[in-house]
């Protein structure tokens, strides 16, 4: 399944241009690939958890991507850490709008005398706007939708509780936009991250179940995009090193903090006060 969700229109407060309908016009005409075939990475085992089939798809592909751009992960604790290389979207002059849709899918069995009590997805990267001094507007985004279903509860199988959500992004909501972001300015240059958290006990409990949950399977579908104007340039990329993290039962205390990367950047986060969304 495809999700495209983009911004059908954007406007230049320097010029005060409104770009109505480019991003589908520049997809009307862009060529897209998808991969008939999935990337197999295997199973990984982990301190309390094995991760078992994980596997990469290409959905998406604008500008001709190649496969495996999460790579190989690896272990650290109960974390399964990704360095993507490659993964972003870039768009110059008003060329067609560039759309890279991956989905990682796993599943997490709990060792035998341990359980899954929550999982913390995290990821982070890099976006550049810039338009060279012209009046020109430029912009880019990342989502990632999560799909869980609970499969074991004590070491037996249900079926039917499935958990959906989105990651949250900071800063701007992964929305990031030239002519909002940094109004008046030739170029917007920000690190960003995301991050994903659920506990598996509330959602028993709503589900009229006891128990702990013993297995997991999870789609992590993730979408970069870039539009550009005809003078202007957009990029977005996921982080080659710790460019997405999964965790199974993350230390809590550690969970609602953004990380070092946007704290760093308290300049550009002082712009979003000035926020106007369309």
């Amino acid at each position: 399944m495809i999700r495209i969700s983009l911004v059908s229109q954007f406007s230049s407060s320097v010029s005060g241009v409104l770009f109505a309908g480019t991003v589908l016009l520049s997809l009307a005409s862009s060529p897209a690939s998808s991969q008939a075939a999935p990337v197999p990475y295997g199973d990984f085992s982990a301190t309390t958890v094995d991760y078992l089939a994980v596997t990469e798809e290409t959905l998406l592909t604008t500008s001709g991507k190649p496969d495996g751009l999460f790579g190989a992960p690896t272990v650290a604790g109960d974390s399964l850490d990704f360095d993507p290389i490659g993964f972003s979207a870039s768009s110059t002059g008003g060329g067609p709008s560039d759309i890279l849709d991956v989905q990682l899918k796993f599943m997490i069995q709990a060792k035998d005398g341990n359980v899954i009590e929550s999982i913390f997805l995290s990821e982070a990267g890099d976006t550049t706007l810039d338009n060279g001094f012209s009046s020109d507007d430029a912009l880019s985004r990342v989502t990632a939708n999560v799909f869980i279903d609970i499969l074991e509860v004590d070491g037996v199988g249900v079926g039917g509780i499935s958990v959906m959500g989105d990651m949250e992004f900071t800063p701007s909501d992964g929305d990031y936009q030239l002519s909002v972001d940094n109004p008046g300015g030739s170029s917007y240059n920000s690190g960003w991250s995301g991050k994903f958290f659920r506990e598996f006990g509330p959602i028993l409990a709503d589900n009229g179940l006891t128990g702990k949950v013993t297995k997991i399977s999870v789609a992590l579908d993730n979408t970069l995009t870039a539009t550009s104007a005809s003078g202007s340039t957009a990029f977005i990329a996921k982080k080659d090193s710790d460019g997405v993290v999964i965790t199974t039962n993350p230390d809590k205390n550690e969970v609602p903090e953004p990380t070092s990367l946007v704290l760093a950047l308290g300049g550009l986060l002082a712009l979003a006060g000035a926020r106007r969304r369309s």
